[in-house]
């Protein structure tokens, strides 16, 4: 039905490889589109998650369409105290959303 989502690539994708689960608020208008923001968690194997914020200015459930920014930090093990940035889009109609991550 859809396809594959690429693999994730760069010098430190190993810390991003988990579950994450958002905690969604939205305001759509009687087409299904509007501004979304909330909380998330990002976990990881073993003992560490990334936790943070997320808010997206453009979220249109009928096509899938989507911006979204996050900002967390690095909760336990090797990503203890580190920051998480991430900038990422749906194009509409594509269920995956591509998105680049700056892990400091």
């Amino acid at each position: 039905m859809y396809d594959t989502p690429e693999p994730l690539a760069g010098p430190d994708h190993e810390l991003l490889y988990g579950t994450v689960i958002f905690y969604v608020n939205c305001n759509f208008d009687p087409e299904q589109k509007g501004p979304c923001w909330g909380t998330f968690r990002w976990k990881l194997s073993g003992t560490s998650w990334w936790e943070g914020s997320w808010a997206s200015p453009l979220m249109d459930m009928s096509t899938y369409e989507s911006l979204i920014t996050m900002v967390g930090h690095g909760v336990g093990g090797p990503i203890d105290g580190m920051q998480l940035k991430v900038d990422g889009y749906s194009a509409p109609g594509d269920y995956f959303i591509t998105f680049k991550a700056r892990i400091k």
